[in-house]
């Protein structure tokens, strides 16, 4: 079984473009890999998502227990290697969150594949490494929500009128 780390702007992304009252099939299949332990998400991306008392804050707290991979030390030992080839996927004095590294850290203890809306090129002026960059530095997969979804090989019939 493939475990699927998610970053916070999957699920923000999912939330806005396969909102639930039309997509809740994709919500109960994304549930469904809850339960399977398929679909994991690191402490600080709910704690990212929980900024923003939002619906999709809201989805993803009720599946906490479940859905949010405990901080050990495989997890610790993942971050520590993914830091180590790429130290600026966090900056100390940046405000955006700091993440990143762990989410790529899960799928890498776990040989799993990292789900992110991150775009896969940044010219090369670009300071700041991405998930994308830092997954294939690592050797880590990384996919987008809908290629999540065409990895499921869910299908959806749309209803008559």
């Amino acid at each position: 079984m493939t475990l699927y780390s998610f970053d916070t702007n999957s699920w923000i992304t999912g939330w806005r473009y396969y909102d639930i009252r039309s997509f809740s099939d994709v919500w109960a299949g994304i549930d469904d890999a809850i339960d399977r332990g398929k679909v994991r998400c690191v402490k600080m991306v709910h704690e990212d998502l929980g900024a923003k008392d939002d619906g999709i804050f809201r989805w993803v707290a009720k599946r906490e227990g479940k859905l949010v991979y405990p901080t050990d030390d495989v997890l610790m030992g993942a971050v520590r290697r993914v830091l180590a080839v790429h130290p600026n996927l966090f900056h100390p004095d940046s405000r955006k969150s700091a993440s990143d590294p762990w989410v790529i850290a899960l799928a890498l203890a776990c040989d799993g594949v990292v789900v992110c809306e991150e775009a896969k090129y940044q010219g090369p002026n670009y300071r700041w490494a991405k998930i994308p960059t830092a997954c294939c530095d690592l050797d880590v997969r990384c996919i987008d929500f809908p290629e999540f979804i065409a990895e499921q090989h869910w299908t959806f019939a749309r209803d008559r009128f």
